[in-house]
Parts: structure tokens; sequence; C-alpha cells
């Protein structure tokens, strides 16, 4: 409960500086379109297969012996190649997707959504490993290290707007 609380107020707090640091805006458009596509795509793919896949699959693995671990490195070179197949899918179809599932956006909100999706799109294999990997933790009946990974994403997602929110003041001469 505590760390779905915690991952509740971090995605709050995540939403709330993207705000502040961009305003609503042309920029504020083309980053939820951007992070939006690959995001649904890398769910509706790889996480609904890894979670219908995974969990039984290690379940009944009682440890890390050998047959374990050749199993578990298959499975993480497997999510790897499909996860960058993925990738390379989304990054060339992006620009349709945006055209198809965002058609008011502005010239500059498309080519920003394009920009950003096209660098986005590259966490689709990082992203499925992290899954692969809660869910062999979750299999293993370590619960609490999985649920963290929301909150973590969050955190670190505040740390870099903010990063990057002091380093624009400080280049701007602290005016």
């Amino acid at each position: 409960f505590a760390i779905s609380a915690c991952t509740a107020i971090s995605g709050y707090a995540r939403e709330l500086s993207l705000a502040s640091a961009f305003g609503a805006g042309a920029q504020t458009d083309a980053y939820f379109v951007a992070i939006s596509i690959p995001t649904a795509l890398g769910d509706l793919l790889l996480g609904s297969a890894l979670i219908a896949a995974i969990v039984p699959t290690f379940s009944g693995f009682a440890g890390a012996d050998r047959a374990t671990r050749r199993l578990f490195n298959a499975c993480a070179l497997t999510v790897m190649a499909v996860g960058a197949g993925l990738a390379l899918c989304v990054t060339a179809l992006l620009p349709e997707i945006v055209r198809l599932l965002a058609p008011g956006l502005s010239a500059e909100a498309e080519g920003l959504a394009l920009a950003f999706g096209n660098q986005v799109a590259w966490l689709l294999p990082l992203n499925a490993c992290i899954l692969l990997m809660s869910l062999v933790l979750n299999a293993g009946g370590c619960f609490v290290l999985p649920a963290t990974n929301a909150l973590t994403c969050n955190a670190i997602f505040c740390a870099m707007v903010l990063v990057g929110l002091i380093a624009a003041y400080a280049v701007a001469g602290g005016t």
C-alpha cells in the first residue's frame, strides 16, 4: 500500500514538473503524443505477452540453477530483440501514427512529437527488460522491488526535469 501511495504521489509530481517546466503548448502536446505511442504499443505488444508467459513459467522454478539461468538469458535476449524490432517499427511508422492519432497538431508540435517519439521508442527494449526482470522477481516471490518500478521511474523523471530547469536557469544568467 505504501509503495502504491508513493507511486501515485510521484506520478502527480511527474505531471506537475512537466507542467511547470513546459506549460501548455506545442512542446507539452508533442511530449504527450510522443510518449503515448511507444508506451501503448510496448504495453500492448510486449507487456501483455510477458505478463501472460513469464510469471507462470518462472513460478515453478525453485532456485537459480543452471537451467533457470539459461531460460532467463534466452528470455532476456528474445525480449531485447523483439523490443529493438518494435522500436525500429515505431520509428519507421511514427510519422503516419502521429498524423493518425493526433491530426490537430501544429507543424511545430508534430515535428517535436516525431523527434521525442524517435528517442522514446528506443526505451522500448529497456522497458521490456525491466518488466521481464520485475515479473521474474514477482514469480519468485520478491514483490517489493518490482513494485517500486513506477515510483523509481517517476522520481528519475522529476529529477531530470528539475536538473534541466536548473541548467536552463544557470544558462540564462539566473534571471
